[in-house]
């Protein structure tokens, strides 16, 4: 209150000991006092602090006003990306019941790695679908970073030949990245994985990477083929990554 200009939405300062602790405040900036507004939708309303201006509005057309304000001053990402959040994770869980259905992990070992992208993939959706009510995802630059900070991890893991985490920090980095670069076409979205030719739209694209096996990636298979792999059961990589 004494270093900002305060708006008031949806709270007529009616509290006595909330309203006394502003007048003194204001008495003793005197004219140094910022600027305040009040959010009411009653043109009869009057506001109670003296010099304040009145917006005659409601407080849910104001916040809308505001949100739009922000998106395109382009200090927040805008609320449709919640909508393009949920057509992406319908493309997902599309993607990996195609992928389990026709390349289960107990007979092609390289798919366990598209598995545990798509496990990253949807991590990263679902946190940030859980954040959506703080809307701490929507400022500007916050999800790219965060992206970007993932393709680092999945670079060093790359460096220790750490195939399965590289996996799983590239799915949540694409994941976080999709939804902040929204000039991506829904069609582009990758929802397959396989060393060798990394993410991918095309599910014909990483079946025939993971049928290939060996001459794919030598490395990556080795190690996936040496895993305990029960038929007909699916191991989800655990939501966090190590230290490398």
């Amino acid at each position: 209150m004494a270093t900002r200009s305060a708006v008031f939405v949806g709270y007529s300062l009616r509290d006595d000991d909330v309203k006394d602790v502003i007048d003194v405040l204001r008495s003793d900036l005197n004219t140094a006092a910022r600027h305040c507004y009040f959010v009411h939708p009653s043109d009869e309303f009057i506001a109670p602090i003296e010099g304040a201006e009145v917006l005659h509005t409601s407080a849910a057309w104001f916040i809308k006003l505001l949100d739009d304000a922000l998106v395109s001053a382009g200090y927040l990402l805008p609320a449709t990306m919640y909508g393009r959040l949920e057509i992406i994770d319908q493309k997902l869980r599309k993607g990996r019941t195609r992928s389990d259905t026709r390349l289960p992990p107990w007979k092609f070992p390289l798919a366990i790695y598209n598995h545990y992208f798509q496990d990253g993939m949807a991590d990263a959706l679902e946190h940030t679908r859980a954040r959506r009510r703080s809307g701490s995802d929507r400022r500007h630059g916050d999800l790219f970073h965060r992206s970007m900070g993932y393709l680092e991890y999945a670079k060093i893991a790359r460096r220790k030949r750490n195939y399965s985490d590289v996996a799983y920090a590239e799915g949540y980095h694409v994941g976080l990245f999709v939804l902040a670069a929204d000039e991506v076409a829904l069609r582009n979205v990758p929802v397959y994985y396989c060393p060798g030719v990394e993410a991918t739209p095309s599910f014909e694209e990483v079946s025939r990477a993971i049928r290939g096996g060996q001459d794919t990636h030598k490395t990556a298979y080795n190690w996936a083929a040496k895993q305990d792999r029960p038929r007909d059961m699916y191991l989800a990589y655990t939501p966090f990554l190590p230290d490398l």
